[in-house]
């Protein structure tokens, strides 16, 4: 399924319109930080605790309460609006030329495959759904399929 929309091309649809994806700018994690990943398995009731596993974010997550706002950042078409298994209730919008921003572990999502979205336009709620240990916003960017900080698309205000 993600295979498929990051395989859908679209006409460039990037302009100088670029909004916030939230109303609040709360950053709980950078791209790139180092994570460490506590794995186990359960086997009839029993949990083994596993090796954690080290893994870098590729994203940037914004505090959240279930059910807050999420906004595009820029124009584009919605190639994918679906829950799934890692990234919950996820979004994910084609800008043209190669460049895709993801949304992430929603509660609801507002739009749908094929849907034209305009920078600044709701899109979902901030949910804690997928793999995450609270409610926030995991937002992601692939330009060519390399991911890349979000914040070098965003300027967000100082506090």
């Amino acid at each position: 399924m993600k295979g498929r929309a990051f395989s859908h091309r679209s006409a460039w649809a990037f302009t100088n319109e670029l909004s916030h994806p939230r109303d609040m700018h709360y950053i709980t994690s950078p791209f790139y930080a180092s994570r460490l990943n506590q794995r186990y398995k359960d086997e009839g009731g029993k949990r083994t605790y596993l090796p954690p596993v080290r893994s870098i974010h590729r994203g940037l997550d914004f505090r959240g309460v279930t059910g807050a706002p999420i906004f595009a950042i820029a124009p584009g078409t919605v190639v994918l609006a679906h829950d799934m298994h890692f990234e919950g209730g996820f979004t994910l919008v084609d800008h043209g030329n190669g460049i895709f921003t993801g949304y992430m572990h929603q509660h609801r999502i507002h739009v749908k495959v094929g849907d034209t979205v305009k920078a600044g336009q709701l899109i979902g709620d901030v949910g804690a759904t997928g793999m995450v240990t609270g409610a926030h916003l995991h937002l992601a960017i692939w330009v060519q399929g390399i991911p890349g900080d979000p914040l070098s698309l965003l300027s967000l205000p100082l506090r």
